[in-house]
């Protein structure tokens, strides 16, 4: 798969993962959340890392700067 995350995206990506992951091993369970946060941390931190999204490719988003020619 093509790299369609970029930079800001990825950073985005990670503080958001880490703010979910924290939520959701420290708060008591209710209804399932927690481990829907977990899932979301999970995403997300895989997502940052590999540089790609799926839902980017489906809609055909990027967040990557365009290289200059």
């Amino acid at each position: 798969m093509k790299r369609n995350v970029g930079v800001l995206d990825k950073g985005i990506r990670l503080f958001l993962a880490t703010l979910c992951a924290i939520y959701g091993f420290t708060h008591e369970p209710r209804s399932g959340l927690n481990g829907l946060l977990i899932l979301t941390a999970a995403y997300l931190f895989i997502t940052s890392l590999a540089g790609v999204c799926a839902l980017y490719s489906a809609l055909g988003w990027s967040s990557r700067e365009k290289k200059r020619e």
